[in-house]
């Protein structure tokens, strides 16, 4: 039997803060196979106005002209990002300043995940969301960091790269694991 394929990525935000601190790395398997309330690496195909905003968040110089450019050369610029799975096909999101409803029902958060974290940064309920067929609902564990469904709406599941299964200090990792970790940055 093969053993899975795996992935170890840095976090370059504190978009899923507590449960992931920026500088963090995630230790993920490549899969499709996922299941409410488990943190996802996904690619996401940034529009124009989220482009610019990570990019100047991150020190870029980008004006609209280099957008267009991007685009030319390189197709639709995208990001890869970390989330958790809150809502799966079929249902309905709905964030209510009391929380996080699925289909009518307020959800409760998973064992390792407290109601101050799940019900946290809902200041500005929103309307519901249907997730449609083959797509999934997102979102950080920090509301008020970062982008994700309540933003772009629902993710393709053919987006979806792995599901995180742990997470390690960086510094606490041995040189040869810290080489191992490579360049893609997720958000």
């Amino acid at each position: 039997m093969a053993a899975a394929a795996r992935c170890a990525v840095r976090m370059q935000t504190a978009s899923m803060e507590p449960t992931f601190a920026k500088g963090d790395v995630l230790l993920g398997r490549l899969t499709t196979e996922f299941a409410r309330w488990d943190v996802v690496g996904f690619r996401y195909y940034l529009k124009e106005d989220e482009f610019v905003h990570i990019a100047t968040s991150r020190g870029a110089d980008v004006t609209k002209l280099n957008y267009e450019e991007l685009k030319k050369a390189l197709g639709m610029p995208s990001g890869y990002f970390v989330a958790r799975v809150v809502g799966l096909e079929g249902e309905e999101v709905h964030i209510q300043r009391d929380g996080l409803y699925i289909d009518g029902k307020r959800m409760e958060p998973p064992v390792n995940l407290t109601k101050q974290q799940l019900y946290t940064g809902f200041e500005n309920p929103s309307e519901p969301h249907k997730v449609p067929f083959g797509r999934v609902f997102v979102m950080k564990d920090n509301h008020s960091k970062g982008m994700d469904s309540r933003k772009f709406g629902p993710v393709p599941m053919s987006n979806i790269l792995a599901r995180v299964v742990t997470s390690a200090k960086y510094e606490d990792l041995t040189e040869q694991q810290r080489r191992e970790v490579g360049n893609l940055q997720l958000s």
